[in-house]
């Protein structure tokens, strides 16, 4: 079976890479020069300049997603950097018991945590309050990934997921907060600045901000040395060591339809790619673990095709 994609961003290349480990002969169709559509970066001089990826959930081998990223990529060959500083935010108005106009959101949460009590004795609780529910992310395996299990194996794994029970309660607690909510939980008025405008002074959810933490406190979200560009690159080359197709600066003038169906299409050089499935990447990211049963989809429409 044949199946054109249009897109090479993440989405058109990770289902380009299953389907051809599924058997299927897929052409990809970017009108880019280059793979990775939004993720991307480019140099100029001797900086990167990253559009994308500052950092990628699963750098670490203990990880769930590394198993996922794994599957595209060799992970082993990508060298990835753990900041020691998320981001350093400059008050306006308050400065710290230092004369420092600067507050440091370190990803250690010890460090963290530490850091600030000595800025703000005063504010110990909510400052332990702010950095428990991060803590409590860490116990578990965030989001979770379920392999297809035979009936009994799956039941136990039901039984202990109840034990994500925690971590929903915390999730429910903290859900509706946002800095700028918090900000108000803090006496110290340097503090209560910094949270107001660790996002450029707009009011962002605080699982945000919690959930990141929790994975960089862990070292588990660290930065593709090289940038989105070479992470992009190296799935391509999975792509096309499998047998893969890609067509660049090739955009896609028309999908052909017959009777509602998508049958081809029309690229820019009003050139036919007929196809027996038609795949329209429009998102950066894909769950892999759907694409996968998309596939077994594709398999038994292949079988009933047969009979």
């Amino acid at each position: 079976m044949k199946v054109n994609i249009i897109g090479g961003g993440i989405s058109g290349l990770a289902a380009g890479c299953f389907l051809q480990m599924n058997g299927f002969e897929t052409h990809i169709f970017e009108k880019h020069s280059i793979p990775g559509g939004l993720c991307t970066s480019w140099k100029k001089g001797e900086y990167t300049f990253d559009s994308c990826a500052h950092w990628i959930l699963g750098s670490d081998e203990g990880s769930s997603f590394y198993k996922i990223w794994a599957e595209l990529l060799d992970m082993k060959k990508i060298n990835f950097h753990n900041h020691d500083i998320r981001v350093e935010v400059g008050t306006k108005d308050h400065a710290n018991k230092y004369g420092e106009k600067n507050f440091k959101l370190y990803t250690n949460l010890t460090r963290l945590e530490e850091y600030m009590i000595d800025l703000a004795p005063e504010d110990e609780k909510a400052i332990k309050d702010f950095i428990k529910p991060m803590r409590i992310m860490q116990k578990f395996d965030l989001p979770p990934i379920l392999d297809d299990l035979p009936f009994i194996p799956s039941m136990i794994r039901g039984i202990k997921m109840t034990r994500y029970a925690e971590f929903l309660y915390w999730f429910l607690k903290i859900k509706n907060y946002t800095n700028y909510t918090y900000a108000k939980k803090f006496k110290n008025p340097f503090l209560r600045e910094s949270f107001e405008l660790l996002y450029d002074g707009e009011e962002v959810n605080m699982m945000i901000l919690s959930m990141p933490l929790s994975v960089f406190d862990k070292k588990s979200a660290g930065y593709p040395i090289g940038g989105s560009m070479e992470f992009a690159k190296k799935i391509e080359h999975t792509y096309l060591s499998l047998g893969g197709t890609m067509h660049y600066k090739t955009p896609v003038k028309k999908i052909i339809t017959e009777n509602g169906v998508a049958k081809g299409l029309l690229v820019r050089i009003l050139m036919h790619w007929m196809e027996n499935l038609l795949i329209r990447i429009c998102l950066i990211f894909v769950i892999l673990k759907s694409l996968k049963y998309f596939i077994r989809l594709c398999n038994s429409h292949s079988e009933l095709e047969k009979t």
